[in-house]
């Protein structure tokens, strides 16, 4: 079995490339300014020292890229949404998915993004700092850069059931989806034919 998992196409080209990148700039490279004129000794040092430089921060890449790629642990990534006139995220519902994401995600096999949105409540932030922070990876502030780079480095991702419009944008990644359901304050036939279609296409499951 190969120890490289599945979607790591850029962690795979970076370390190859770094690999490369990092042993001619650091081993074949200063060998050549070395024997290079004296009268270009100034030179050939700051060119010496600006090569092995970039060649030492490649390496960095290069050793980052093979524990990138060598993991055991998957990245699983939470997209919080925010009341509306159908969800409440009562401080009940939200401890319900928190606790039943801290039992199934633990922290030696996973590691997790926490996403909010331009929806979700400081003290919902708060809360899943205090509550992932120690292990894991909270974002205080909407960044919408954020939000693309964990559903593109995600392994699974986990969206909660009042956003609709980013339960659709994390299917376009084609990975496996978890809805964090919570009980709605009212009736949510809209929602509920949403994830029916949705789970008969095999797109989406429950938490």
């Amino acid at each position: 079995m190969s120890i490289i998992p599945k979607n790591r196409p850029f962690a795979v080209n970076a370390f190859a490339a770094s690999a490369l990148l990092s042993l001619y700039l650091t081993i074949f490279e200063p060998f050549q300014v070395i024997f290079q004129n004296t009268d270009q000794f100034i030179y050939s040092n700051v060119r010496y020292l600006t090569t092995a430089t970039i060649g030492f921060i490649l390496l960095f890449i290069f050793f980052l890229s093979l524990i990138f790629i060598t993991r055991s642990w998957r990245i699983i990534s939470l997209i919080l949404g925010g009341p509306n006139k159908y969800y409440d995220y009562s401080e009940k519902q939200v401890n319900i998915i928190f606790n039943r994401i801290k039992t199934l995600f633990t922290p030696d096999k996973y590691k997790l993004i926490v996403i909010p949105s331009y929806r979700t409540p400081e003290s919902i932030i708060r809360k899943a700092f205090n509550t992932f922070s120690h292990n894991h990876l909270v974002f205080k502030v909407i960044d919408k850069h954020a939000y693309l780079s964990a559903l593109s480095l995600s392994d699974t991702i986990i969206v909660t059931c009042d956003s609709t419009s980013k339960i659709s944008e994390s299917a376009i990644t084609g990975k496996p989806i978890y809805i964090a359901n919570m009980t709605p304050v009212k009736n949510n036939k809209r929602f509920k034919n949403f994830y029916t279609q949705f789970k008969k296409l095999g797109i989406i499951r429950d938490l």
